[in-house]
């Protein structure tokens, strides 16, 4: 039928099979369970044709003050195919466009910059839509963090999960109330519960409950404390895949401060060195640890390497008992800060960064970017982190400032 409509109009295109198998069942002719070929061309004259097999672009132009503009376009095979199918509606969010065959329900979402949004909808049994804008910006965000997967269907699960958080956090950013922002970074792909389970390995249930002496009890707080400006801090890095290394970087930062504080040298220990030979007990490489243990360890090791002597990978590896054996700072011990006692805290970072365990299980926290974070913090501490200071916003909210290792965006 396509032939003779072409060699007839000299227009070729693609008719809908998908209303033959759909709506030509009466008699010998059952839709997906056969038919007759005299029967459906009989259909095809009864019913005075056939809908073409069309897809939808769907442009939405957004001004900054004033409405939005939905304006409808038919195309079919990137050719508009009906001069007078373009509609506009004004001040709408959400609109629905009846085509030849099939139907499209289309939700609205404002986005901050001068943007054409579009929908493509390709009309079959079970219509399936792409937001074309949606999947450039998918695109660029695969090339910028380096994700490749390796089955379509993988690509596209993500592309639901990419999307879900896409909303939550611009969501959020609307939120004026929000002192906080998030942003499209690098976790934009995992669920919540895939993130917790990749990233935050920290081994809360199982933190020291020993008693000891405080050192810092009876000293006086300056009112701010930002050791990266005293120097004691180094650069952010990135802990990659699993948690544990991250809390590993979390008990070396810790000590990179100290041994700045006591020698006036900052230098870049090794991470790995940690995840590599901490291995016995409750430590166990990406498997998770506990921090009393990994600071035992250093100091029964008498020291850790450089960062430069020992590199960070990443991943698991076998113990280098070389390199291992190569010192470039120690420590004599450590102690626990008193449990439950803020000011203690306080009283501990102002005199050096502490190594500290939180909750990081939130949406909130796997999308943070910047501002003083207000959101749900809970009590199942799942993840390493430095505190490196603290201080009081021009509002009057006090903070905690938090070196972090989920690289530096």
């Amino acid at each position: 039928m396509e032939g003779i409509i072409q060699l007839t109009t000299g227009k070729l295109i693609s008719l809908s099979e998908q209303e033959l198998v759909d709506c030509d069942v009466n008699g010998e002719d059952q839709g997906c369970e056969g038919g007759l070929m005299d029967n459906a061309f009989e259909f095809i004259n009864q019913n005075h044709g056939l809908s073409i097999e069309a897809s939808i672009s769907l442009q939405l132009d957004f001004t900054e003050d004033g409405p939005i503009n939905l304006c409808f376009v038919a195309f079919v095979e990137n050719q508009k195919l009906w001069n007078d199918s373009i509609r506009c509606e004004f001040g709408r969010r959400s609109a629905e466009l009846h085509v030849p065959y099939g139907q499209i329900s289309a939700v609205v979402f404002m986005y901050p910059d001068h943007v054409i949004w579009q929908l493509m909808c390709h009309f079959s049994h079970s219509p399936r839509c792409i937001n074309v804008w949606e999947n450039g910006r998918y695109e660029q965000w695969m090339a910028r963090y380096g994700r490749v997967y390796e089955e379509i269907n993988e690509k596209e699960k993500r592309f639901l999960i990419f999307k879900e958080n896409v909303a939550f956090v611009e969501s959020s950013n609307n939120d004026a109330s929000k002192p906080y922002k998030l942003s499209v970074n690098q976790f934009l792909d995992l669920t919540n519960e895939e993130f917790i389970a990749l990233r935050n390995r920290f081994k809360g249930h199982e933190c020291s409950r020993k008693t000891t002496s405080f050192k810092y009890e009876n000293v006086t707080v300056p009112a701010t404390v930002d050791w990266r400006q005293k120097g004691a801090v180094t650069p952010v890095k990135d802990q990659g895949r699993y948690d544990a290394v991250g809390l590993s970087q979390q008990y070396v930062i810790a000590m990179e401060g100290v041994t700045q504080l006591t020698t006036d040298k900052l230098m870049s220990l090794s991470e790995q060195e940690l995840v590599d030979c901490d291995v016995n007990g409750e430590d166990q490489g990406c498997e998770g640890g506990l921090m009393d243990n990994a600071f035992e360890f250093i100091n029964q090791n008498h020291g850790l390497g450089t960062e430069a002597n020992y590199p960070y990978t990443g991943v698991d590896g076998t113990c280098n008992a070389q390199k291992e054996a190569s010192h470039a700072a120690s420590i004599t011990g450590h102690e626990d800060v008193p449990a439950n006692s803020e000011s203690s805290l306080l009283k501990a970072v102002a005199n050096q960064p502490i190594s500290v365990a939180i909750d990081a299980s939130g949406s909130d926290f796997q999308f943070y970017s910047s501002g003083v974070f207000t959101g749900t913090c809970g009590t199942s501490l799942d993840h390493g982190v430095t505190a490196v200071g603290y201080g009081v916003s021009d509002d009057g909210t006090k903070y905690w400032l938090v070196k972090n290792s989920w690289g530096a965006q």
